[in-house]
């Protein structure tokens, strides 16, 4: 979370990697989260005090999540009608 207060619109450059996956809320409104420098996550912001949130959502997460789930499922599905009935040893003591 980071408070800002501009006299003028601009620009809010923090000085981290830009990475798939950064999401940025200006006073809990969706706003875009572009590139600058070629590097940094820049939020364009109005003048005026301002709370910008950033969260991290990686789709590849959502997807491994999924994955994950589908996974268990077919594993679970697989062990409950994968069942089989106890052989009848007696017949081949015999």
């Amino acid at each position: 979370m980071v408070e800002v207060t501009a006299g003028a619109p601009g620009w809010l450059v923090l000085q981290e990697a830009d990475y798939p996956g950064w999401h940025a809320a200006l006073d809990g409104h969706p706003v875009p989260l572009l590139t600058g420098n070629h590097l940094f996550r820049t939020v364009p912001i109005p003048a005026g005090h301002h709370v910008i949130i950033f969260t991290y959502r990686p789709a590849s997460f959502s997807r491994g999540l999924a994955c994950s789930a589908f996974g268990l499922a077919g594993i679970l599905i697989a062990g409950i009608t994968g069942r089989r009935r106890p052989r009848d040893l007696s017949r081949v003591i015999q």
